[in-house]
């Protein structure tokens, strides 16, 4: 097997119960706006300890 090859294999279907997907999109919705925190975060530290204006939205 090389880079670029294509692999191609069959897997068994696994089916979810309603409760385990809501908690796997709940666990991923988390991790996605935990993300989005932490770029607004990194994104504003460069201005820590100075007067800045803006809109805040919600």
């Amino acid at each position: 097997m090389n880079v670029g090859d294509y692999v191609e294999d069959q897997i068994e279907s696994v089916t979810f119960d309603r409760i385990t997907t809501q908690t796997a999109k709940q666990v991923i919705v988390q991790k996605v706006r935990e993300a989005e925190r932490a770029m607004v975060v990194d994104q504003f530290r460069e201005h820590e300890g100075e007067i800045i204006t803006g809109v805040v939205k919600k």
